[in-house]
């Protein structure tokens, strides 16, 4: 399409272009124009289908070159703030699991200082033998954590 441009307007500092499209008498010109539109489409498709940040960074900068159909990026704007909402949810959720790990892991040390305190053979035992105390320890106080998962916490048993 042809494009017949009024004079710019200028309303509180913004520029605002008015635009008048007028029928396409050849075509020729007609169908190349459609076409167009509809290259222009597969690529905005292909823009917000695509996980590779590559390709979507040069269809974006050849959008932003081109300067037409911006309205049409809504959509992969919305799908990238919708990412980002998952994506800090999932953030939130892994600090807080690290966190808790990180409580029952100092737990785990303290109890491992306590029974190397009374019973000091303890400190010659294998992991798995260490783990074991431990877990009866916290059935004692009520709580439960089964043997591999403290055997986990206790990387090395010699770093209470």
């Amino acid at each position: 399409m042809t494009k017949r441009k009024p004079p710019s307007q200028v309303f509180g500092g913004i520029a605002i272009v008015t635009t008048v499209f007028e029928p396409i008498r050849d075509p020729e010109l007609a169908l190349n124009e459609v076409n167009a539109n509809r290259l222009r489409d597969a690529q905005i498709k292909q823009a917000m289908d695509t996980s590779d940040p590559v390709v979507k960074h040069a269809m974006l900068e050849q959008l932003k070159r081109d300067g037409s159909d911006i309205s049409k990026l809504l959509p992969l704007a919305l799908k990238g703030k919708k990412r980002h909402e998952v994506e800090t949810s999932l953030s939130r959720a892994n600090v807080e699991r690290q966190r808790k790990a990180s409580e029952k892991r100092k737990l785990y040390n303290s109890i491992v200082r306590e029974l190397y305190a009374q019973k000091p053979h303890l400190k010659r035992a294998a992991r798995h033998k260490l783990a074991g105390a431990v877990q009866k320890e916290l059935k004692r106080r009520g709580q439960k954590a089964s043997i591999r998962t403290i055997e986990r916490a206790l990387a090395s048993k010699n770093k209470v």
